[in-house]
């Protein structure tokens, strides 16, 4: 008798029906295509200890442009990532508490929070979330 391994990608799965479900709207549309642009399956190379400095600096300077948005409980695991030289896992605890609030800093600037994401290694899923990168590209559509 021949035995089959069936592989499912859990990611590529949930975005296809995300893609389906939201068909119709223009504004689903643009979701559905800025989703598509992403490929959450690629790869991500760990940080260098540098690239980790730089991305800590980074995601301090976006945490203390939100402390006036969100409360000091979200904050302080947010902080306390950063604390341990996690700027990852605090870049995006920071979103997750910014897309629960919906709202979104003062000085947004999309293309820096877009290359901050890509750097942390959202786009291949994270650490507290496994879709944070469509949550987030969602986000990112209704803050523009």
């Amino acid at each position: 008798m021949t035995q089959y391994l069936i592989l499912i990608d859990r990611k590529r799965i949930d975005n296809f029906f995300i893609r389906e479900t939201n068909r119709g709207s223009p504004q689903n549309q643009t979701r559905e295509n800025n989703m598509a642009e992403k490929r959450p399956d690629d790869y991500h190379e760990p940080l260098s200890s540098e690239e980790i400095a730089a991305l800590r600096e980074e995601v301090t300077g976006l945490i203390e442009s939100c402390r006036g948005l969100l409360d000091q409980d979200g904050l302080a695991e947010v902080d306390h990532y950063l604390n341990h030289n996690e700027p990852e896992m605090a870049f995006e605890g920071l979103l997750i508490e910014l897309i629960q609030a919906n709202k979104v800093p003062d000085s947004f600037d999309v293309d820096q929070w877009k290359r901050i994401a890509q750097t942390a290694g959202l786009p291949a899923g994270g650490v507290f979330d496994e879709d944070i990168w469509n949550k987030f590209c969602i986000w990112l559509d209704d803050a523009e």
